[in-house]
C-alpha cells in the first residue's frame, strides 16, 4: 500500500516519514513509524462531536490496496485540537469490513490533531485493510480533546511535484516549519478531485520538523492523483514548545 494529503493548499499535521520501497512496505511502514497508541484500548466513538460536519466520505481501491477520505466541516469559530474521527467500511451488503478500531493505531489514522475555525479538510486513512470488497464509508466524529486559544504553529508546503515510480502515483515536495515549535511525525493528508469528488487519495509522513527548516516529504496514492486537482493538508503536530 501507499499513501498522501491537501493541496489546494489546505495545511494540516501529523505523524512519521514515508520511505521508497514497494507500496505494501511504505504502508506499512507508514501504520508502525509513530509507535504509539491513540488509546490503549482503540478508538470509541460514543458521543457525536456537534461542532464538526461530516461532508461526505469516499472509498477508494486500485491494486495498491484501499484508502478512505472524509471530508469535514468545523462549524464554529473555535480552533478544536484532537479530533477524532472513527470509519465504518462497509460492502455492498452494508456489512462491516474495516473499522479504525484497534489499539495501537498511528494516530493520523484515528484523528486530526488540529481543525481550524471554519475550516473544511479531507482527511485519510490509507491504512485500510477490509474483509471483504469495500464499497462505502460511513464516519463519525468524536468531541475534541480541547479548545485551542492561541494560534497553532503553521507548516507550509513547498516544491510540489507529482511523478510516479514502480509503485504508482507519488507527490513530493518539502514540508517548512516556519514556526518555533519542534515539529515531530508530520502527516501529509492528500487527495486529488474531480468534480466535487475525490478520485485518488493517499498519506506521507516525515519524522521531525525543525523551527525554520524544511524536510522531505513524499506522498503515494490509491487512485491517479493527475486526473484530478490535488489537495494537500499538513496540520501541525506540536502545538507548544516542549510538547509531544
Amino acid at each position: 500500500m501507499r499513501r498522501p494529503v491537501l493541496i489546494m493548499v489546505v495545511v494540516c499535521s501529523a505523524l512519521t516519514a514515508a520511505g521508497c520501497d514497494s507500496t505494501q512496505e511504505k504502508a506499512s511502514r507508514l501504520a508502525a513509524s509513530s509507535g504509539e497508541a491513540f488509546e490503549k484500548t482503540g478508538l470509541r466513538v460514543t458521543k457525536e462531536n456537534p461542532d464538526v460536519e461530516v461532508v461526505k466520505t469516499w472509498t477508494l481501491t486500485d491494486p495498491n490496496g484501499t484508502a478512505v477520505a472524509v471530508r469535514v466541516r468545523n462549524t464554529t469559530q473555535k480552533r478544536l485540537v484532537g479530533v477524532p474521527i472513527a470509519v465504518d467500511v462497509q460492502d455492498a451488503a452494508k456489512q462491516s469490513v474495516f473499522r479504525n478500531d484497534d489499539p495501537g493505531l498511528d494516530p493520523s489514522l484515528v484523528e486530526l490533531p488540529v481543525l481550524r475555525a471554519g475550516e473544511t479538510v479531507t482527511w485519510v486513512n490509507d491504512q485500510v485493510v477490509p474483509t471483504g470488497e469495500a464499497k462505502a464509508t460511513e464516519a463519525k466524529i468524536g468531541l475534541q480533546r480541547s479548545v485551542m486559544e492561541t494560534e497553532e504553529p503553521r507548516l507550509t508546503l513547498q516544491q510540489i511535484e507529482r511523478r510516479s515510480d514502480a509503485d504508482g502515483a507519488v507527490v513530493t515536495g518539502f514540508v517548512m516549519n516556519k514556526s518555533d515549535v519542534d515539529q515531530r511525525n508530520v502527516v501529509i493528508y492528500g487527495v486529488a478531485t474531480k468534480g466535487g469528488d475525490v478520485v485518488a487519495a493517499g498519506r506521507g509522513q516525515v519524522q521531525r520538523v525543525r523551527p525554520g527548516q524544511r524536510a522531505k516529504f513524499n506522498v503515494f496514492f490509491i487512485g491517479d492523483p493527475s486526473e484530478g486537482t490535488l489537495d494537500l493538508a499538513v496540520p501541525a503536530t506540536t502545538l507548544e514548545p516542549g510538547g509531544e
